[in-house]
């Protein structure tokens, strides 16, 4: 009877123990929960980049919380900032965000949406670029191999390979043998190009469009060049040429009767 009593008395002691434990946790807590749980407004979704030159446009998906009124956007270490109203229309709103007369580079965007209470988001956060000059110097112009006539009255180009991935193709002009103007655009992915109704007096002219990224609201472009079209080539007789050389590789077999 002494040891079942023993057990009821240490029993209640434990229990007494972790009541108390329990509100002294309540106790640190209560702080923070006085007001009621924290509210969080709902976050942007789909969030994307879309650079430019000089510029770039932050996009995203509003789904659901139609409470959410506005945004903050900053950067520049918080340094930057800029308020986004919100007008919800009751289902998938897309919000566009212009940040125009920027540096070129690299910059850390963070995002916050708020409803008409304060209640924020949690932060969303992404990495864009913008371009300029720096990018411009750094793209170069489509090589073209070589471009002859072929036939009687057509030429073909033959294009080497773009520098670059991001040079997405090349807008091409010329007039042709009987005085139309004609632009062609052509794909990088394009091996030759064929140009009806020329001869080897005409000439074209082309430059490269760059795109740096596909979500790109801007091109850039090299600057124009101009090719003359070589004429067919053709055999050259050798009758009575005489050898003028002055020095021959005859361990090679470069000899100069080759």
């Amino acid at each position: 009877m002494k040891k079942n009593r023993n057990i009821h008395i240490l029993s209640f002691i434990a229990l007494a123990g972790l009541v108390l434990s329990c509100s002294k946790m309540d106790s640190k807590y209560s702080d923070f929960i006085k007001d009621g749980p924290i509210k969080y407004t709902g976050k942007p979704d789909s969030l994307k980049v879309h650079p430019g030159n000089g510029r770039l446009k932050l996009s995203w998906v509003i789904f659901a919380d139609p409470k959410v009124n506005r945004a903050m956007v900053y950067w520049n270490n918080r340094k930057d900032s800029i308020n986004v109203p919100i007008t919800r229309t009751g289902g998938t709103d897309t919000v566009n965000v212009n940040l125009n007369n920027m540096n070129e580079g690299t910059y850390v965007f963070e995002i916050f949406t708020f409803d008409s209470n304060g209640n924020k988001s949690v932060k969303t956060e992404i990495v864009g670029n913008v371009y300029g000059a720096n990018y411009q110097r750094s793209i170069l112009i489509r090589p073209v191999n070589v471009a002859s006539v072929i036939g009687k009255d057509s030429a073909r180009i033959d294009w080497g390979a773009v520098s670059y991935k991001e040079g997405v193709s090349s807008e091409l002009s010329y007039t042709d043998l009987s005085g139309n103007y004609h632009e062609r655009v052509i794909s990088s992915d394009t091996t030759s190009t064929l140009l009806p109704n020329v001869n080897a007096t005409t000439s074209f002219t082309y430059r490269t469009k760059y795109l740096p990224s596909p979500l790109a609201i801007d091109s850039f472009y090299t600057a124009y060049k101009t090719v003359k079209i070589k004429g067919a080539p053709f055999e050259v007789g050798k009758t009575g040429w005489t050898i003028t050389a002055s020095s021959e590789d005859v361990s090679g077999n470069r000899r100069a009767v080759n």
